[in-house]
């Protein structure tokens, strides 16, 4: 099996890497659904929910299952866009970019503010390996578990209220030596990692259906039963 190297994979992502979002300030009137690398889709009140377009542009030969070829790849598409100067780096100042103008949602003061969600979380050790910790506070170092209807009582902090798995910021998670400065080989390991939480059972693909849905959409579709 052909392995590609972080720089091919850039390579190939880069003819589809989409242009950042134009900011705007303050609370926004769309559904925001924050993909694994950190990757923003947002759809109009009334839409489908936009995982399905995210899940749609990963799954390439779009064949129903996203391998994590696939999901490795679509995460790479996103580092152009977060590396806006094209350094090949993404520093301190892109991050700021990103959490103030293309996701302010991952703030953890954005809208009502912080939340005091507790869930399972992964420690990593010196090699990168994930070690279980559970009831352990969410942090922006980590990833998290995949959501369950079980955190709908409280909503988690930031970018997890959002997304598939409870990472607060998805883009500093990945940062694995901490010193704000995150790399392609970086991100490429957080979204093996990540696939790797999403796929429990290891049978090497997700689809949409067995997704694990995200406390805004669940909560949103309670409201609709509700009506």
């Amino acid at each position: 099996m052909m392995i590609l190297t972080i720089a091919a994979l850039l390579q190939v992502a880069a003819p589809f890497a989409e242009a950042p979002p134009s900011p705007v300030p303050g609370p926004r009137p769309t559904q925001l659904f924050i993909a694994p690398s950190g990757e923003p889709f947002r759809a109009a009140r009334g839409e489908p929910y936009p995982v399905a377009v995210w899940f749609a542009r990963a799954d390439a030969d779009h064949d129903g299952r996203l391998t994590r070829g696939e999901f490795r790849r679509d995460a790479m598409l996103f580092f152009p866009v977060l590396d806006a100067n094209g350094d090949g780096v993404v520093d301190g100042k892109e991050i700021e970019r990103y959490e103030q103008e293309l996701v302010p949602e991952v703030r953890v003061d954005f809208g009502s503010g912080g939340f005091a969600y507790r869930a399972p979380t992964l420690a990593y050790d010196g090699q990168g390996d994930p070690t279980s910790r559970r009831g352990a506070q969410d942090d922006s170092s980590a990833d998290a578990a995949p959501h369950t209807p079980k955190a709908l009582p409280e909503l988690p902090r930031g970018a997890g209220r959002y997304a598939l798995i409870n990472a607060p910021e998805p883009v500093v998670a990945a940062d694995a030596d901490l010193n704000r400065r995150i790399t392609p080989q970086e991100l490429a390991a957080a979204a093996d990692r990540r696939f790797t939480l999403l796929d429990p059972d290891g049978v090497g693909y997700l689809t949409l259906a067995t997704l694990p849905k995200t406390p805004i959409q669940q909560r949103g579709e309670a409201r609709g039963k509700r009506r």
